[in-house]
């Protein structure tokens, strides 16, 4: 029982990572035989990770068929929405004596930011701006909000392959994160808290504009890259 587990949580982080890598299409349709294939694994841990999968929202049951669930424009501005309210929150309830610590874990992510911006390894990139978040979720004194804010930030991970297509934006992010160690440094919750708010304002404003936004979330990720090599 223990190996089938431990297999189904491989199939579920992996595919879940590709949904959100856009390598598996919005809309597109996930046949159980397949993923079994292709991660080499019986259909038993494959069927375990497609429920979670569809518990967490990632995948879409009609008719019996299972497919990569289309984020709307409208889902994407609600996502933010709860988590700024939340994120700002966790940033409130974090203890002063723990600061330190946590401050510098910041700055050494925030920096590998920088350097994979400069190599232009945008997967690497995204995956560090989680744990950026994640960092400071985690720190908060309430399960609670670290448990929704898990959940809303692995769906706007999705989005955050959009921002590929604004590379300012990407670097903006990463000078807005400065702002928020700052003020965590100087044990200013307050200042840390609005700068957090500004910097996901700052993403939400950048996304909305797209104009073909509802296109883009129904591509591949190739598809985006493709737009980003648009002279």
């Amino acid at each position: 029982m223990k190996k089938s587990c431990t297999k189904a949580d491989h199939v579920y982080h992996q595919l879940k990572q590709k949904i959100i890598s856009f390598k598996f299409l919005p809309g597109e349709m996930v046949h159980e035989k397949k993923i079994a294939e292709l991660f080499h694994v019986s259909r038993t841990p494959v069927r375990e990770a497609l429920r979670q999968l569809t518990n967490e929202g990632f995948l879409l049951e009609e008719a019996g068929k299972l497919y990569v669930y289309k984020l709307s424009v409208q889902d994407i501005m609600e996502i933010f929405e709860v988590r700024e309210s939340l994120e700002c929150k966790a940033i409130q309830l974090l203890k002063k004596e723990h600061l330190p610590s946590l401050v510098k874990e910041l700055k050494d992510k925030n920096q590998r930011m920088y350097q994979l911006l400069i190599e232009e390894s945008y997967e690497e990139f995204f995956e560090e701006d989680d744990h950026f978040h994640k960092l400071i979720i985690n720190s908060c004194a309430n399960n609670k909000i670290t448990e929704i804010l898990h959940k809303f930030n692995v769906q706007v991970g999705r989005v955050r392959y959009l921002t590929i297509l604004n590379e300012q934006r990407m670097k903006s992010t990463v000078d807005e994160h400065v702002d928020v160690i700052s003020a965590m440094e100087k044990e200013d919750l307050d200042a840390a808290e609005v700068a957090m708010s500004k910097h996901i304002h700052a993403v939400q404003k950048t996304v909305r504009e797209f104009s073909n936004l509802t296109t883009l979330l129904h591509s591949g990720l190739e598809g985006i890259l493709a737009v980003k090599r648009l002279p």
